[in-house]
């Protein structure tokens, strides 16, 4: 991957937000929209963002100005490949009290976060370990492995491994916060 997939996943929520000022500017039509990105999309940079952004934008508008044969007025329209970047499409009309409501759909195959990931992570965190120390003497790191983009979608590690770290304890959380994994830690050898 190219992009880390917290970067990737920000930027689609970025695009598919600008879409959807970009429509509404046009159509006071409330919808609810969801895209599906092609798991190889790749952010555009700024001199192509706001083409991106309208470009996604008339999906939504060829859509209820001129639905496809095979919907019905009551029924969601979906769309397989409406744009090089785009996967699937969901765009449906929603009451106008509720506004309009576009997200970026993050449907894909479900991995385990690795061994490697999580002791990444602990590491960034580490550095700071002294600092935290000043304000607790106990310390735990909660790392979300709650992550989705690119195709894929992070769940918590099995805990078959151990995290050298200065941390207490360790915890990975998952989806919606439900899921919990404790990690086994080892204090990191002293120097010296």
């Amino acid at each position: 991957m190219d992009v880390a997939p917290q970067k990737w996943t920000s930027k689609a929520v970025r695009i598919v937000r600008a879409a959807q000022e970009s429509f509404e500017k046009q159509d006071t039509t409330a919808l609810v929209v969801r895209f599906e990105l092609h798991p190889a999309w790749k952010p555009p940079g700024r001199s192509d963002f706001r083409r991106i952004a309208d470009e996604f934008a008339a999906i939504a508008h060829r859509a209820i100005t001129a639905p496809p044969p095979f919907s019905r007025s009551s029924e969601p329209i979906q769309l397989r490949d409406p744009h090089p970047d785009v996967c699937w499409a969901y765009i449906d009309r929603t009451f106008p009290e509720l506004g309009g409501h576009w997200a970026p759909s993050f449907a894909g195959h479900v991995l385990r976060a690795s061994a490697e990931d999580i002791k990444a992570t602990v590491g960034r965190k580490e550095r700071e370990i002294a600092v935290y120390r000043q304000a607790a003497h106990f310390l735990w790191l909660l790392v979300d492995c709650d992550l989705s983009g690119q195709g894929i979608s992070l769940d918590v590690p099995e805990p078959n491994f151990h995290i050298n770290t200065s941390f207490d304890r360790v915890f990975c959380c998952g989806f919606g916060m439900w899921q919990w994994t404790e990690l086994p830690v080892a204090r990191p050898a002293k120097a010296g």
